[in-house]
C-alpha cells in the first residue's frame, strides 16, 4: 500500500542518512532494489556522502505498484557481490507481503530465491516483515537466525528503522576480538606487542565465535583512562579474559562460554584438596531479579535502555530488585537484549563460590577454565566451577590456590549428595493457624487512616453501630510467604472472607 511504502521509505532513508558523513569515497558498496512483478534498482560502489544523497533521492522517489515476487527482490545480487571485492557481504531483505510468483507457489519462489542467496559465499540475510506476521516465505530467505524475522508495523517508519538500523550497525560494528589485538599489538597508540606475542588460534576462535554470535562493538578510548582498564571494558562487554600461556608466555583470549564437555572435565574433590575456604552462596533475598541495561542508540545518538526481569523470582521476593549496568560499545537493542538476558541468569541465581587449595593436579588450569568439584561437606557433586583466580605456588610450596564460582552455564546439569534424614526436612507443608494473633475491632483512628474521614464519618452517620475487625498475625519463621483469613461461623466450616 502506499502507507506502508511511504514509511518503508522513510525508514530507509533514516538508514541511509547515517551514511551521508562517509566523506569522498568508502570501503562500502551499497544496491537498493525495488521490486514487485518487476525490478528497478540504484548501485554505488565505495560509496560517499554524495552517493548516498543520490541512493536517497532515488528512494524517496518511488511509487507503490501490485505484485510480490521474492526473486526479482534478489537475482542481481550475486552480480552486485562479485563486483564488490573481498568484502563481507550482507542483504537485508524487507516484505509487507506473501510472494506472487508468475508461476509456481509462494514457497517455491521463496526457496528459488534462497538458493540465489546461497551462490553467494559468505552472505547473510536479513529479513523483515512489514505488517505481516506470517514469516513462513521469509523465513526462508533469512540465514541469520539470532536475530530471527522481526515484524513491524507498517504506520511507522521507527520500528523498521530501527531493526535494520540494528541488524546493519551490528555489522558495521567492530569485532571485539581485533579491539583487543589491536589494543595489544599497535606501536603507535597501543602496548606495542609483536604478533608473535599472541596466541593465534585463542584469538582467531575468539573472532570466528563473536562474528557468529553478531557480538560487535563501536566504543571510543580518549586516552583517558589506562588502555589495560579499556581492554577490561572490552572484556566486560563479551564475558572473556585475556591471560598469559604459562607455558608458551603467550597472550591468549578466553571467552565464557558454554563450550565444554563436563565428562572431560578435571574434578578436585577431597582425595586432591588440601583444603576449601570462604564457601558462599547468595542468600535468597541478595539475588536481583531485574537487570537494566544502557547502550548506545546510533539513530538518537544517544544513551537508550532496556530492561528485563526474571517475573518468577520477583514475585517470590515481593519486591523488583534492579540493578544498572552499562554497555556503551554495543549498538543495538538485539544485542543488549541478549546480554541484559545474560547478567540477568548469572545475578539471579545463587551461584556457589570458594577458594581451594590443592597439588600441582590442577596446574593446567588457567583463568577462565572450568573443572568439576565434589566437596561432601556442602553436599556438592559434578559442580561445574569456573577459575577467576589462580596461583601457581611461590618456588618453596607447589600448592595451587584456585579463586573459583559455579558457572552457570552448567545450572541444570548441577546435582547434590542425597543427604540422609534427618538433615533435610520438606519446607512444603501444608497450612497452619498462626500461633501469634491479634483480633480486635478497628478503632476510629484507624478507620480513617485506612478510608478517609469523609467516608468514615459518612459511615457512622448513615449506621453508628458500624464496626470493622483487625486481624494480625506473626509469620511463622519456617518459609512461609502469605497469610489468608478465614471464618468459621459456629458451624464448624470455615470459609475465606
Amino acid at each position: 500500500s502506499d502507507g506502508r511504502l511511504d514509511n518503508m521509505k522513510a525508514a530507509a532513508v533514516s538508514v541511509l542518512e547515517s551514511f551521508l558523513g562517509l566523506g569522498a569515497s568508502s570501503d562500502m558498496d551499497i544496491r537498493v532494489v525495488g521490486y514487485n512483478a518487476s525490478r528497478t534498482s540504484i548501485t554505488r560502489y565505495n560509496v560517499g556522502g554524495t552517493g548516498v544523497q543520490q541512493i536517497i533521492d532515488w528512494v524517496n522517489g518511488r511509487t507503490a505498484t501490485g505484485g510480490t515476487d521474492f526473486v526479482n527482490g534478489v537475482d542481481t545480487a550475486p552480480e552486485f557481490f562479485n563486483n564488490a571485492g573481498d568484502k563481507p557481504r550482507y542483504v537485508f531483505f524487507v516484505s509487507d507481503g506473501i510472494p506472487e510468483p508468475g508461476s509456481g507457489t509462494p514457497t517455491q519462489n521463496a526457496e528459488a530465491a534462497r538458493a540465489i542467496l546461497d551462490t553467494i559465499p559468505g552472505v547473510s540475510t536479513f529479513c523483515f516483515n512489514i505488517d505481516l506476521s506470517d514469516i513462513t516465505y521469509t523465513g526462508i530467505l533469512d540465514n541469520t537466525p539470532q536475530d530471527g524475522v522481526p515484524v513491524v508495523a507498517g504506520g511507522d517508519p521507527g520500528p523498521l528503522a530501527t531493526a535494520i538500523m540494528g541488524a546493519l550497525h551490528a555489522q558495521l560494528d567492530m569485532n571485539p576480538a581485533h579491539i583487543i589485538r589491536e589494543c595489544l599489538t599497535d606501536t603507535e597508540w597501543g602496548m606495542g606487542y609483536l604478533e608473535a606475542d599472541l596466541d593465534d588460534v585463542s584469538f582467531r576462535a575468539a573472532a570466528d565465535r563473536l562474528h557468529q554470535e553478531q557480538m560487535g562493538m563501536s566504543l571510543l578510548w580518549t586516552k583517558q583512562t589506562e588502555i589495560e582498564e579499556f581492554i577490561k571494558e572490552v572484556l566486560k562487554h563479551i564475558n572473556a579474559v585475556v591471560r598469559v600461556n604459562r607455558r608458551t608466555g603467550k597472550f591468549e583470549l578466553k571467552l565464557i562460554r558454554d563450550d565444554y564437555d563436563e565428562e572431560t572435565l578435571l574434578e578436585l574433590n577431597p582425595d586432591n584438596i588440601e583444603r576449601l575456604t570462604d564457601f558462599s552462596r547468595p542468600s535468597f533475598g541478595e539475588l536481583v531479579n531485574s537487570v537494566t541495561v544502557n547502550y548506545w542508540d546510533p539513530i538518537t545518538g544517544g544513551d537508550a535502555s532496556l530492561t528485563v526481569q526474571d517475573i518468577a523470582l520477583a514475585e517470590a521476593q515481593r519486591a523488583v530488585v534492579n540493578t544498572t549496568l552499562q554497555y556503551p560499545g554495543f549498538t543495538n537493542n538485539i544485542l543488549a537484549a541478549r546480554v541484559a538476558e545474560r547478567d540477568l541468569r548469572t545475578l539471579s541465581t545463587p551461584l556457589v563460590s570458594c577458594v581451594i587449595y590443592t597439588d600441582a593436579i590442577a596446574k593446567d588450569l588457567g583463568v577462565g577454565d572450568v573443572f568439576k568439584l565434589a566437596w561432601p561437606d556442602y553436599l556438592i557433586a559434578g559442580m561445574v566451577m569456573r577459575v577467576t583466580q589462580i596461583a601457581y605456588g611461590d618456588g618453596r610450596s607447589n600448592k595451587i590456590k584456585i579463586t573459583c564460582t559455579q558457572d552457570v552455564f552448567a545450572l541444570p546439569e548441577t546435582v547434590a549428595f542425597e543427604p540422609e534424614p534427618p538433615v533435610w526436612e520438606n519446607p512444603d507443608v501444608p497450612p497452619v493457624p498462626a500461633t501469634l494473633r491479634l483480633a480486635k475491632e478497628m478503632t476510629y483512628y484507624e478507620m480513617v487512616q485506612r478510608g478517609g474521614q469523609t467516608a468514615v464519618n459518612a459511615e457512622l452517620t448513615a449506621n453508628p453501630e458500624v464496626g470493622y475487625l483487625m486481624v494480625s498475625a506473626v509469620r511463622p519463621n519456617n518459609g512461609t510467604i502469605s497469610a489468608r483469613l478465614a471464618s468459621d461461623g459456629g458451624a464448624g466450616t470455615w470459609e475465606d472472607v
